[in-house]
């Protein structure tokens, strides 16, 4: 293929894994570009228009919903605009399916999509290459950029091809010519909000070429030297700007005279800001394409200062509707608390601002506090649709996910002014909810008549993880209103303490009677995690051996998440690597690694199993849980891994990197600290070794190692390594807390508090 000068945003990739690539057109298959607030699908033909009439992009903006008059359920609304760009030589079309070679590449460092169209002439072969990107330290551009180089002179006509009307895109007002702009007008069904795409095509070079109106440009091509030209693209609409096609047209201009050369190396620096939060997976080339991939596509869909949460596809399609589920506060905001803590924010004020509409739904459901909606859109109400109703009136555990997930933020964060002003009335109004909801009998407290969080058990009694999960928001709420000084009724930790858990013997029943039928998702092994419900080992490990087998193999793909990271807590190194492979290989689609829901389905972006696979990492494999004022580690490498690094998480409002390594060793390394260290430890289980520490630090530093309830011993003076051994009896606790201090000769001083896992069950608890 032809060989272009590079421009200023290109540079090299760090490691060969940042390139997914494709040398066949696969049509069924749409990746997507996003800055968090406006997206675009990207289809096969990269930017150029195809010849199927059908076939045209996907745009949306982050928040915006319609309701066409054949939806009965509000939906994303989809931004009108241009199919692609159409090339004609002459009088002959150069359809994009017709190209002899092709080859399309997502440059996962750089946030770009790269298209490459060769077609042989009789004359001579024309190469077409677009560059496409959703610029992301801009909010509501699209940029592709088309380089042509032919054998011969010829001239080339780009233009602009419309998207065809279908449902359920917002009706088309007008559309018109403003010098070289063109323009759409647009307005939603239900909400009538004013929708405006304001494009224009750029000649990047000069010589020969005259500009035609708006969405069309004439090139004289020399021989065998390139020619590029941009066409951009700018949405607005009635939420973001009173006349939303004046605020389109400024944006275009001032992007203009930026140029489309910094548009694209602003926007690649962008990305590489983003990617200091990389997870590194050395030893499996596959898996560390995987997780690059789904950490991209869940990038695409959150951003600084845009409150919205993320649907289960997040902004790619129309999959449930784009609303809001579990999945959100459950499975794909948790690894994002601790990589990208900013965005997260974002989630947890999604649900913050439609307190009100949940305080309403629970007086009209007749309970009092807040009962968020199972599906949320727009404005918090229920939009569940009437075929699946019954989920919206009975899946119940939503509230108590969407308030873990707000003590979850503040654990990580530790800002307690956020706490107080945002989270506390969530946490407040979700434990009143409960309060409400359960009843009291002879067994202690019950939750009757729910949706199991596996939704294959339907109108149940004392669901597992339902209602454990309310066990876990009302401690919260309790320990929430300790830090805060705020007053808290002993109701919430009475029910706390009496909420009814099933059991047979060591297995804990999913809900009363259960039968040991196949289950949907995962349900009881929530428990264990995130829930960290204090059960003995003996109960974890039945639990994980019982559920997993009646798990149903065409499922959603988060299952085998928990399964793994419970699999890891028990030290099972095969079938804990077994158990994450099985969460996604299965579900992968085509060669941009996207996961598909199950693995017989071909919804793909599912950014809810997305999160659970990071979280597999997270949380399993680093074994990182969120304690008060404490972060816990429990490293575990598994089978054929070499290493898996994080090289930027955040902790209390500090970043730091992750490194876990052979002989199951966490060495934790202070970035960006006044004081640079690095800890290690290694997973430790009792028997006869101590748990051993080793830190580095300055030369000129002191450093000093307390643990709480163990016996600290240094092993040689001039180094700063630890012994750390048990009490006498084995301990009881899941977790030591450690305490690392260190102060320099110029008094500098860092402290550090780190738990260590040192049992997988609590049976002192377990009931």
């Amino acid at each position: 293929m032809t060989e272009f000068a590079r421009d200023e945003w290109r540079s090299p990739d760090p490691d060969p894994f940042w390139r997914l690539s494709s040398d066949r057109r696969e049509p069924w298959l749409r990746a997507y570009l996003g800055n968090g607030l406006l997206t675009t699908q990207v289809v096969s033909e990269g930017g150029l228009a195809s010849s199927q009439s059908a076939r045209q992009p996907l745009r949306l903006l982050a928040g915006l919903y319609d309701r066409a008059p054949d939806r009965e359920v509000e939906h994303p609304a989809p931004v009108p605009g241009w199919r692609g760009l159409r090339l004609t030589v002459g009088t002959r079309t150069l359809i994009p399916e017709e190209a002899g070679q092709y080859r399309q590449e997502m440059l996962l460092y750089h946030g770009v999509i790269e298209t490459t169209h060769i077609w042989s002439l009789p004359e001579g072969a024309i190469t077409a290459v677009t560059v496409q990107a959703v610029p992301r330290q801009e909010e509501r551009l699209i940029l592709t950029r088309l380089t042509l180089v032919a054998d011969m002179p010829c001239t080339v006509t780009v233009t602009a091809e419309p998207d065809l009307e279908t449902q359920p895109a917002p009706r088309v007002l007008s559309s018109g010519v403003s010098g070289a702009r063109a323009w759409i007008r647009a307005q939603t069904h239900e909400r009538r909000i004013e929708v405006v795409v304001a494009a224009l095509l750029l000649n990047e070079d000069d010589l020969g070429s005259r500009e035609t109106m708006g969405a069309a440009l004439t090139l004289y091509l020399i021989p065998k030297q390139s020619h590029t030209i941009t066409w951009l693209a700018a949405a607005h609409d009635g939420r973001s700007a009173a006349d939303p096609l004046e605020a389109a047209l400024t944006d275009l201009a001032r992007a203009a005279a930026i140029g489309p050369a910094r548009l694209l190396a602003r926007h690649v620096l962008a990305w590489h800001e983003l990617w200091r939060s990389d997870i590194q997976i050395e030893g499996d080339p596959e898996v560390q394409r995987f997780v690059r991939a789904g950490l991209f596509a869940l990038l695409c869909s959150l951003r600084a200062g845009v409150p919205v949460s993320i649907a289960p596809m997040g902004l790619s399609g129309m999959g449930y509707n784009g609303h809001i589920f579990w999945d959100a506060d459950t499975w794909m905001f948790p690894p994002i608390l601790l990589t990208y803590p900013h965005l997260a924010r974002e989630m947890v004020t999604y649900r913050q601002d439609r307190l009100a509409p949940a305080r309403a739904r629970a007086r009209a459901e007749g309970y009092t506090g807040a009962m968020f909606p199972w599906e949320s859109g727009t404005d918090g109400t229920e939009v569940t649709p009437s075929s699946i109703a019954r989920t919206g009136l009975k899946e119940h555990h939503i509230t108590a996910c969407v308030a873990l997930a707000q003590w979850q933020y503040y654990l990580a964060t530790g800002d307690r002014s956020w706490l107080a002003d945002r989270a506390w009335p969530v946490l407040r109004d979700a434990a009143e909810f409960w309060v409400s909801r359960v009843i009291h009998t002879e067994r202690g407290y019950e939750i009757r008549d729910v949706i199991a969080a596996d939704e294959y058990a339907e109108d149940v009694d004392n669901d597992a993880f339902t209602n454990a999960a309310a066990r876990a928001a009302l401690l919260a709420a309790v320990n929430a209103a300790r830090l805060l000084e705020r007053p808290a009724p002993d109701s919430w930790q009475e029910i706390a303490d009496q909420l009814m858990l099933p059991r047979d013997g060591d297995l804990v029943l999913e809900f009363d009677h259960y039968d040991g039928r196949v289950i949907k998702q995962a349900d009881v092994e929530l428990l264990t995690f995130p829930l960290e419900y204090p059960l003995s080992q003996a109960c974890i490990g039945r639990n994980l051996d019982a559920y997993r087998k009646v798990t149903d193999p065409d499922g959603p793909a988060m299952s085998r998440c928990i399964s793994a990271i419970v699999a890891a807590q028990l030290g099972r190194r095969d079938m804990a690597l077994g158990l994450f492979a099985g969460c996604y290989e299965p579900n992968l689609w085509g060669p941009f690694y996207s996961l598909a829901e199950t693995p017989t389905n071909a919804e793909v972006n599912f950014l809810t199993g997305v999160g659970g696979a990071l979280q597999s990492l997270v949380f399993g494999f680093a074994g990182i849980r969120l304690h008060d004022a404490a972060l816990a580690l429990d490293p575990f490498l598994p089978t054929g891994w070499h290493a898996l690094r994080f090289s930027r998480l955040w902790w209390r409002g500090a970043p730091f990197a992750l490194h876990i390594l052979p002989g199951d060793r966490a060495e934790y390394v202070a970035v960006e600290a006044d004081v640079p260290f690095a800890l290690t430890l290694r997973r430790w289980r009792p028997g006869p070794e101590p748990l051993t520490v080793e830190v580095w630090v300055e030369p000129d530093a002191s450093c000093e190692i307390e643990a709480v309830g163990w016996r600290v011993e240094r092993i040689e003076s001039d180094k700063h390594r630890w012994h750390v051994w048990p009490p006498a009896s084995e301990p009881i606790d899941p977790f030591l807390r450690l305490r690392l201090m260190m102060r320099t000769e110029d008094g500098r001083a860092y402290g550090l508090d780190l738990e260590q896992r040192v049992r997988d069950g609590d049976d002192r608890l377990d009931r």
